[in-house]
């Protein structure tokens, strides 16, 4: 029988497995795969998938490595990482969003627009109103929306089973309490109904 240590040690690295393949550029690479393949050009132009990836995927991915180079090292490591994503994620989530002003299909408009709204949303509640809105919340249920709004209720199944494991192991770890998560997906929620009422 496996002692409390041994499955301790083995629920805290699959915690932090589930953390790490549903971090938000990942999430959104998953998503534009299977809107693409699945939609074609319905659903996007290759240039418009491009200017996806380079926003929503490359930017953000990005500010991983950037960190390593030019983070402070004496600081906390988590902490950093995650604020220099988020500028990473604004930058990227902007630039998307100036392009949906005058290219883009209704389709990926609407993703470019909800993206933009959520991280403005979550910067004004995070430090603005000083409510710890979870990011990773926001952006591990954003595929199961869009999912629903433009996939098979498989490929949502999916995305939720992803959405269910990343919650649990954020409350898990102990990065974010409930309070965090629901206020992180209200934020996405909201975002995309003020994308479809914007678009």
């Amino acid at each position: 029988m496996m002692e409390y240590s041994d499955k301790k040690r083995y629920m805290d690295r699959l915690a932090q497995v589930v953390r790490i393949i549903t971090v938000p550029p990942f999430m959104v690479a998953i998503l534009l795969c299977f809107l693409y393949f699945q939609r074609g050009d319905s659903f996007a132009a290759s240039n418009d998938i491009g200017m996806a990836f380079a926003g929503l995927v490359v930017l953000p991915l990005l500010s991983y490595p950037a960190w390593s180079v030019f983070g402070n090292k004496n600081s906390d490591k988590r902490k950093g990482q995650r604020q220099l994503a988020f500028i990473f994620s604004i930058i990227g989530y902007v630039c998307c969003f100036i392009y949906s002003l005058r290219f883009g299909t209704a389709a990926i408009r609407e993703i470019f627009y909800t993206y933009f709204f959520t991280v403005i949303l979550l910067a004004l509640l995070n430090k603005v109103f000083h409510v710890r809105a979870s990011g990773h919340a926001a952006s591990s249920i954003s595929p199961v929306v869009f999912s629903t709004a433009y996939l098979t209720p498989t490929v949502t199944f999916l995305f939720g089973v992803l959405f269910a494991a990343s919650v649990w192991a954020s409350i898990y770890l102990k990065r974010h309490k409930w309070q965090d998560i629901l206020a992180g997906i209200c934020s996405m929620i909201a975002s995309f109904i003020l994308a479809k009422l914007t678009v």
